[in-house]
């Protein structure tokens, strides 16, 4: 590639806000893979309009062609075509050749959502989520770190505790990315195959949370929500989209992923039986 087009620090802290809300934190971990198996190769910087053409080897070689200062725009033969970790890979090549941190691309999400993350972390030492004494946050904390071992259900009320500080009036994409990075921030180091089921399950939590309004929110017919809302929750659902679609490539799943996906089924079921027909979600 050639490296010509350097970004000053204003530009690349606008990639790196860019990089979390273009690509999903379990793409960018996937991304690093392939970046760090070398997978990248023929890239080339077209012009000073900040485009780069590459090839990438996935499960066959995939043409990528990636806008530095306009993600959205950015393109790829693989089936997922938009939002991949073949793009990642790309993204993080040009990193590495402009002396840029890869680990602060790799981590975007935390990195552009820090001040939520702190907020809900200072009130969780404060002990405030829902009223609980500082020895409850403790033990929640605490229960983050067993993640991978406990049922799904536990998953989602530590979702509940952890996101409680967020507060549930305005329910529009600031509030759908400040939750998410603060379940980013709270999950523990987990195995390969349970990546893509914390994702999901992360994105559904907020993706309830964002449609499951008091029913004075709603018009008559019970299908009406806010507009900034239903931006959220177009947005939430297309990354729900996009996990599916990147699936378990390359993963072995374990005997634990097989029951957390048996009470994923249930989750959901119970979700599909209990909620209104006429609401989109």
């Amino acid at each position: 590639m050639n490296p010509n087009l350097t970004l000053d620090d204003i530009q690349w802290q606008t990639l790196i806000q860019q990089t979390a809300g273009y690509f999903s934190d379990l793409t960018l971990k996937r991304g690093f893979q392939y970046y760090k198996q070398g997978r990248v190769h023929a890239s080339e910087l077209t012009d000073s309009s900040g485009i780069i053409e590459a090839a990438v080897d996935g499960t066959e070689t995939y043409r990528t062609r990636l806008h530095i200062h306009s993600l959205n725009d950015s393109e790829c033969s693989c089936p997922v075509k938009e939002g991949c970790k073949h793009m990642v890979a790309v993204l993080l090549d040009y990193a590495q050749l402009q002396g840029r941190s890869v680990h602060a691309l790799v981590n975007a999400h935390s990195t552009s959502y820090a001040p939520a993350a702190s907020y809900a972390q200072n009130e969780a030492r404060s002990g405030h989520i829902q009223g609980r004494p500082a020895a409850g946050t403790s033990k929640w904390r605490v229960q983050a770190d067993h993640l991978p071992e406990l049922p799904i259900s536990a998953w989602h009320e530590l979702f509940e505790l952890c996101t409680a500080s967020l507060g549930a009036n305005t329910q529009n994409s600031f509030y759908a990315k400040n939750a998410l990075a603060s379940l980013h921030h709270i999950k523990p180091p987990m195995p390969p195959d349970m990546d893509p089921l914390y994702e999901l399950h992360a994105h559904l939590f907020i993706l309830e949370k964002l449609v499951k309004q008091p029913a004075s929110a709603w018009n008559a017919s019970g299908s009406y929500i806010g507009y900034h809302t239903q931006i959220a929750a177009d947005h939430i659902q297309a990354r729900m989209e996009h996990i599916f679609k990147e699936g378990l490539e390359g993963i072995e799943p374990k005997e634990a992923f097989g029951q957390r996906l048996t009470e994923t089924n249930a989750y959901v079921r119970q979700s599909m039986l209990s909620e209104p027909r006429n609401r989109k979600f």
